[in-house]
């Protein structure tokens, strides 16, 4: 998450003038840094629900923590590399900070400035981190936000189940948003998914509402698809904290 020190005037001059405003402007909507493919291996894979734009992300970690703001009803949006926070160096030089998110919730609670990292770079925090994390903390208190560091233990092995099931329904949440319907010849109204919600009458696992409705196994595996597709786009509940199959239980 470190900048190139090598800080331009016209950077620094503009963050300053960003900060000297009494309140965080929470219609804001943009990166602050733009991640491309040339600057950095990865890109982001999904198409948020809460960000009209492609997120993209600098690291793997970010972007499974990125899974978990997607499937969080109580996110209202997010934003990855939102603002730049001016701080002090070891040198007592002036540079600039960047965290990893800012999340905003439905609940009322403060906006969070969150910053994703490896566990084991707090066991022993260096001066330069200590400077920046207490910078964000400080423009966090004069804007209404709340900082937060959200760790690869909290993200990877604390909601491990999670995490596996959201990167799976991913591609079944947005597969219709990503396909020419009319080019397809795709039908106006899915009657599947109305036959999956018409049968699911009651908590039954998928295998037995698949079962219930055809002993065809290529037509199970097609209504199948839907279910999952129903799952992600939460038309249908299952519980996420416990690993996805056929054996999983799924309600209206």
């Amino acid at each position: 998450m470190y900048l190139n020190t090598n800080i331009s005037i016209e950077k620094l001059t503009k963050e300053l003038n960003f900060q000297k405003k009494n309140q965080y402007d929470r219609k804001f909507r943009k990166r602050v840094i733009e991640v491309t493919s040339k600057r950095f291996a990865l890109r982001k894979l999904i198409q948020p629900y809460q960000f009209a734009a492609s997120v993209k992300f600098k690291s793997i970690l970010d972007r499974d923590f990125a899974y978990i703001l997607e499937y969080d009803c109580n996110v209202n949006w997010y934003l990855e590399k939102p603002l730049i926070i001016v701080y002090e160096d070891i040198h007592g030089n002036k540079n600039l900070y960047c965290p990893s998110f800012i999340v905003e919730y439905f609940d009322g609670t403060a906006p969070k400035l969150i910053e994703v990292v490896k566990e084991s770079m707090l066991s022993n925090m260096c001066l330069e981190q200590k400077n920046k994390y207490s910078a964000a903390e400080e423009f966090c208190k004069k804007n209404g936000l709340e900082f937060c560091l959200v760790t690869d233990v909290q993200i990877r092995i604390e909601r491990r189940i999670e995490l596996s099931n959201y990167k799976f329904l991913v591609p079944y949440r947005d597969f219709y948003c990503n396909v020419n319907k009319e080019e397809k010849g795709f039908p106006v109204f899915n009657t599947d998914v109305a036959l999956v919600r018409n049968k699911l009458v009651t908590k039954i696992t998928i295998k037995e509402l698949l079962i219930s409705i055809t002993d065809d196994k290529k037509r199970q595996e097609e209504l199948l698809f839907q279910i999952w597709f129903m799952v992600a786009n939460r038309f249908i509940s299952a519980n996420l904290k416990e690993k996805l199959t056929v054996k999983s239980f799924i309600t209206k």
